[in-house]
């Protein structure tokens, strides 16, 4: 019993990023333009950022729930 693929290749057929190792293959990172990968990166990094903010802003708010510092203002946000 063989676990190969059907073209005779059996696991040392594929490339280190998981595609098929014939020629004229790229893995599909190698496609895209740099600048646009940065742009990517940079773009998820601040999203995850701001996410980040949003998230202690909340905790926050929350810990100031049935204290002193609980107002209408807050439920409401909350």
């Amino acid at each position: 019993m063989s676990y190969g693929s059907i073209d005779g290749g059996g696991f040392g057929s594929r490339n280190t990023f998981g595609g098929p190792s014939r020629q004229g293959y790229q893995p599909l990172a190698t496609q895209i333009d740099p600048n646009e990968l940065q742009e990517l990166f940079q773009s998820t990094s601040a999203s995850i950022f701001r996410i980040n903010a949003n998230v202690t802003s909340l905790e926050r708010s929350l810990k100031s729930l049935r204290t002193e510092n609980d107002t209408l203002e807050l439920r409401d946000s909350l």
